[in-house]
């Protein structure tokens, strides 16, 4: 037999047997998982497997142990978030029978699709919602209205997902199914209620590492509409929001809408446009910094009610950004443990009397962190910028503010402290710009007394009036001009 025959036969018995091979790698991973989840009160059952070259398996997930569920969910919880220890801690603890009894049964259904060819190949795991405990579903079943709805969300699998693993069961990507929902139901004045349920478009990027949360997010559409007496439209249209998350301090996060749209009865209504939210956190040599930044167009309200006053208001743009610096990392962290403790301890044994010593023990604590933080002294700068503000009485076209402070290194007690004495610390300037007509139109809607004081420390400045303001060692000034 020639060199290349016997060649090709090897080639023929490594392209046989290599389905085998991979999908034996595939099962034994499976069945390693499959131990995993049941120590975590999961029951995994691989109810059927077809193909050679690519393998389909159907599999069931049930919720058997609902105890040991639960305590999985506070473990990620807890390793995800230390931060909220205490309040992770006391769900454990608490009596949650009925938030127990839902858990138990739930049933998920699905299929795993890999390929048997290549060995570093991506997983794919499709899963969706099947059924909640008999328990509950015959209480469903029983509720006629509400059970139309549930029972063909279940049949349709809507409430589902697809989660892409690579070769290592990393997450890559998970991505729900579109949900697009027709309500009809009956309200119990007997009125007949319409309405629909959108979530488009929805995938997440997954690109974590053992040290930060790291994922893009993206989300075409969220609508919630209802006809009935009071018609209700909640919509929300292309959301991307990518974050990069170390822990509770340690992270930064964008957040992009492109349109947000909330009308009742068709009079009343809230509109954004383009809104940014950005935030991060950051420490350098034990110094901690946050900068928080949120900007939004095209804003309006319409018909809004508040103490029964009618509110009409438009905005073209507005842009804030504020950062924060200068604070001790070890302190903010302190204070933050002291502030979980305290609020747990409000919430879950108020009325025990060694549950006040510990609130009061803990309010102390807080004392004490914040007289640390204002000792080591902060630094604050905040700029802004307002375009197109129109309301019954104000008519704004452009105003600018940036604000620059610091509070210098100090021995104050905040028990003891009052305004004249962090004036006397406060090093601060401060620049607002206004056009000349929105000063005019502002002086008028303000008491006249009020006007004219502000006038005096108004300056003038090609088409504009600045105000600038600087405060140091207790002394104040606006535009040269003394106040105090």
């Amino acid at each position: 037999m020639s060199k290349k025959a016997i060649l090709g036969i090897i080639v023929l018995i490594a392209f046989i047997l290599a389905p085998l091979g991979i999908r034996n790698i595939v099962d034994t991973t499976i069945k390693s998982q499959k131990l995993e989840l049941n120590d975590k009160g999961i029951l995994l059952s691989i109810d059927n497997t077809q193909g050679y070259l690519n393998s389909v398996r159907d599999f069931t997930l049930t919720i058997t142990n609902e105890v040991k569920f639960k305590e999985y969910l506070t473990d990620i919880l807890l390793e995800k978030y230390p931060v909220y220890e205490v309040f992770i801690n006391n769900f454990r603890k608490s009596d949650s029978k009925k938030f127990d009894e839902f858990l138990k049964g739930i049933v998920f259904k699905g299929n795993i699709k890999s390929s048997n060819i290549n060995p570093s190949s991506d997983i794919e795991v499709y899963t969706y919602l099947d059924k909640f405990s008999d328990e509950i579903m015959s209480k469903i079943k029983e509720d006629k209205e509400s059970s139309k709805f549930i029972l063909s969300f279940l049949e349709e699998e809507s409430l589902a997902l697809t989660i892409l693993f690579d070769n290592e069961v990393k997450v890559k990507t998970l991505s729900l199914k579109d949900i697009d929902e027709n309500i009809k139901t009956t309200s119990k004045s007997g009125k007949e209620v319409k309405g629909k349920f959108e979530i488009l478009g929805h995938k997440l990027i997954n690109n974590s590492n053992d040290k930060a949360i790291i994922a893009d997010l993206k989300l075409d559409k969220i609508n919630i509409s209802i006809n009935a007496k009071n018609n209700v439209v909640f919509l929300i249209k292309d959301i991307e929001y990518n974050m990069n998350y170390e822990n509770q301090f340690i992270n930064n996060g964008e957040l992009g809408i492109k349109n947000i749209n909330i009308k009742i009865n068709d009079n009343r209504s809230l509109q954004l446009k383009e809104t940014k939210l950005l935030s991060s956190g950051l420490v350098s040599n034990e110094v901690y910094s946050v900068n928080s930044r949120i900007s939004t167009s095209d804003f309006k309200l319409s018909d809004f009610k508040l103490k029964n006053k009618s509110i009409e208001t438009s905005l073209d743009n507005l842009d804030i950004d504020v950062y924060l610096n200068n604070l001790d990392y070890e302190n903010i962290e302190r204070l933050n443990n002291a502030y979980q403790v305290f609020y747990a301890t409000s919430i879950n044994t108020r009325t025990s009397k060694d549950a006040r010593t510990q609130m009061d023990a803990t309010n102390k604590q807080i004392v004490s962190e914040l007289t640390t933080l204002v000792n080591n002294g902060l630094s604050l700068r905040i700029d802004t910028s307002l375009r197109g503000l129109k309301n019954k009485k104000i008519d704004l076209n452009s105003l600018d503010l940036k604000v620059d402070a610091k509070l210098d290194k100090n021995d104050l007690s905040i028990n003891t402290f009052n305004k004249f004495s962090i004036l006397n610390l406060l090093n601060l300037k401060a620049k607002l710009e206004i056009l000349e007509d929105d000063y005019k139109n502002f002086s008028s809607i303000i008491h006249p007394n009020m006007a004219q004081i502000v006038s005096l420390y108004a300056l003038e400045k090609n088409d504009k009036v600045v105000f600038e303001l600087d405060i140091k060692k207790g002394k104040i000034e606006v535009n040269g001009k003394k106040v105090n």
